[in-house]
């Protein structure tokens, strides 16, 4: 879901997220990271701030869609954003047959913004 509505975010971690966002948050219940009980905490509050911007019948159809990626995670255009990308080196991710689903969905998205009407 933050892949979705905070698509600009460095990353999309929940303590990156909860200082990216600015949430004021109890430092007492939100730390440390990576235990149950604070991240549970700081969870809950980006939940209500997903909650501000999308329904959760948006988010729930999120969760049966590929990952929207914000930014090419791998070869030689690594973190550029889909937009940057070559449309040559798209069309080669075309042709590749063992492909991540998330990766076809996107390269896919792309072309078609390129090529409205098509």
């Amino acid at each position: 879901m933050a892949l979705r509505l905070w698509p600009d975010a460095p990353k999309h971690s929940n303590q990156v997220l909860r200082y990216w966002l600015g949430l004021p948050l109890y430092a007492g219940l939100a730390m440390p990271p990576h235990r149950a009980g604070p991240d549970a905490y700081v969870t809950a509050h980006l939940l209500l701030q997903m909650l501000a911007l999308a329904s959760v019948e948006q988010m729930t159809a999120w969760t049966s869609q590929p990952k929207l990626l914000p930014l090419m995670p791998f070869g030689k255009h690594r973190g550029l954003s889909w937009s940057e990308l070559p449309l040559d080196y798209l069309q080669w991710l075309v042709r590749q047959t063992e492909m991540d689903a998330d990766v076809i969905y996107c390269r896919r998205r792309e072309i078609e913004r390129r090529q409205p009407g098509r």
